[in-house]
């Protein structure tokens, strides 16, 4: 595998809600705050409504943002329980406002309480804070060549030694997040191996490379007797791989 110039594609992210890095994150001090009067929250059959966020939380997922130690392991930040164990009747016995954040005590046998912070609430307030806490980078749609030109300006192309810079590799990421495509120039093509060829290096140096039931990499050939139509000189067409996998693997392994 060799190329002097390699395009990268993207599928643009979702944001992310329940990622348990931010559970304990302090979020930017620009954040809105929340009033802690009793007036700024009122609790309804449809979730904790707070008006200075414009927001309603849904008790199901405030219960299942919950970061105390017994729903939160303090040391892999992971949660210790799963969303489908939490009723989706859950109803807070009552719920009280403090200068950091809302109290809330949970109706059933357990009494579990739940805190919030302010900075955790505001975060979940809308998507734009959400894209904002966790750093997201904002999508720049372009359905003109004009209009991709302008979302990306000098990072559309990168010179594939930046790459080998913290800045370089951080511009290229940002790129393929915010349009999904980008380019990069005189990649090295001097080894060709499929073990240390440079294109398996930049794409290990974006993301991890899989094994596929046919292996690391193979070569599609025409093969006699051959178990696999890619194997063979039909066309193929139009088609979906992997369609009858576990049939295939029956079958060879009989």
């Amino acid at each position: 595998m060799s190329l002097s110039r390699l395009i990268l594609r993207s599928c643009q992210s979702l944001p992310h809600r329940g990622c348990s890095t931010w559970h304990r994150q302090t979020h930017i001090a620009s954040s809105p705050t929340i009033p802690t009067t009793a007036a700024a929250t009122a609790a309804s059959t449809e979730g904790l409504e707070i008006p200075s966020l414009n927001t309603t939380y849904a008790y199901r997922w405030l219960r299942d943002a919950c970061t105390c130690p017994s729903c939160i392991h303090p040391s892999t930040q992971q949660k210790l329980h799963r969303t489908s164990d939490i009723p989706a009747s859950i109803t807070p016995e009552s719920v009280e406002i403090s200068d950091d954040g809302v109290h809330i005590s949970w109706a059933g046998p357990d009494r579990h309480r739940s805190f919030f912070p302010r900075a955790l609430l505001a975060a979940h307030a809308d998507p734009s804070a959400l894209y904002s806490f966790h750093n997201d980078v904002p999508v720049a749609p372009w359905p003109t060549a004009s209009a991709l030109l302008a979302a990306s300006g000098q990072d559309l192309e990168v010179p594939y030694e930046e790459l080998a810079t913290p800045r370089g590799l951080l511009c290229a990421i940002t790129q393929l997040q915010r349009t999904g495509l980008l380019f990069l120039r005189d990649v090295p093509s001097t080894d060709t191996s499929d073990a240390n060829c440079e294109v398996r290096k930049l794409a290990e140096r974006f993301a991890e490379v899989r094994d596929t039931f046919y292996g690391d990499v193979w070569n599609v050939k025409t093969r006699d007797e051959s178990r696999n139509i890619a194997y063979t000189s039909l066309f193929l067409g139009l088609h979906m791989d992997l369609q009858c996998v576990l049939h295939q693997q029956l079958r060879f392994n009989k």
